[in-house]
């Protein structure tokens, strides 16, 4: 399979089926189909994963399937299931109770974030029981490679952002800092979510050690981001009007709608190219106001737009 890393955003191999795969049948087959692109990979998935999931590849075995098996092919279902994912994703639960995808699929939809976070709680008390003690230090930074630990990693993301939205604030810290341990190349976009918390809280210097770790990426994201936190933590000094007119470069249009001269877009696409309107409203729909708290430093920003005019 193509490395994803040198891969344009919008080609990246990271569906939900892919990420959320558990028959490692399945997944090592795929692996070695050698997709060159996200649409290559979809139309072979359309075509041979129905439904049933791995058994639209696989010939069915004859043998009677036992209940996790039956719990996996449910939750596959599921999946793909628009109208009845949660009756599927709970009776594969019933039918195995440590199935993590099971788990995760119904805290993404959760009818409150307290639930949810039940929900990723006990999917990661199983994962960890599943993979053992010594798998997170034999494994250590490589964790999102390894296969059968994903599910693992997503029930931790997805409890680290249930954890901030009950305001739990300092706790989610940890749980993210510690996604990006196990995960330093930070698949999951860890980075993008932490920096925001990080300058809330005004956790300035962890901002900079994590923005530091992925400075080479020269993101959107991560530069508006930088670009606050220098003038937060100096003001309007050289450094920071240089990352900030590094920043416009890279996305102006996030400043143009900060400034009203454009419209954020509502309906935002799942997918986006860098510098486009959809990464600017993505940008502006978590950190707007990480700006907005701050007077000095929306001023800050029209002086820069008015400087663009001279």
């Amino acid at each position: 399979m193509t490395d994803s890393k040198n891969m344009k955003p919008e080609e990246q191999l990271l569906t939900s089926e892919l990420l959320k795969m558990t028959d490692k049948e399945l997944f090592d087959f795929v692996q070695k189909q050698n997709f060159k692109s996200t649409k290559e990979m979809n139309e072979f998935l359309e075509k041979h994963l129905p439904e049933r999931g791995p058994n639209g590849i696989f010939p069915v075995r004859k043998q009677k399937r036992t209940n996790v098996e039956k719990s996996d092919d449910l939750i596959y279902q599921a999946f793909n299931s628009k109208k009845n994912g949660v009756n599927l994703a709970k009776e594969a639960l019933r039918l195995n109770p440590s199935n993590i995808m099971a788990l995760n699929f119904l805290g993404d939809n959760a009818e409150s974030a307290e639930e949810a976070l039940q929900l990723y709680k006990t999917a990661i008390d199983y994962g960890k029981v599943q993979l053992g003690d010594d798998y997170f230090i034999e494994n250590k930074g490589q964790v999102w490679e390894k296969f059968e630990s994903r599910p693992f990693m997503i029930a931790k993301f997805g409890y680290a952002d249930c954890l901030a939205a009950i305001g739990k604030i300092e706790e989610s810290i940890a749980e993210f800092q510690e996604l990006l341990i196990l995960n330093p190349t930070d698949n999951q976009n860890v980075r993008y979510i932490l920096g925001g918390i990080l300058l809330r809280q005004k956790h300035y210097s962890e901002f900079l050690a994590l923005y530091q770790q992925f400075e080479a990426e020269h993101s959107t994201i991560l530069l508006y981001n930088y670009a606050l936190c220098l003038f937060l933590k100096g003001g309007a000094s050289p450094k920071a009007n240089l990352i900030l007119r590094e920043a416009y470069k890279s996305n102006k249009h996030v400043l143009r709608i900060m400034t009203g001269k454009e419209k954020a877009i509502e309906n935002i696409k799942d997918t986006y190219s860098p510098g486009d309107e959809d990464e600017a409203s993505e940008y502006l729909r978590g950190n707007f106001n990480l700006w907005n708290d701050h007077p000095k430093a929306f001023g800050w920003i029209l002086q820069f737009m008015a400087s663009l005019k001279r």
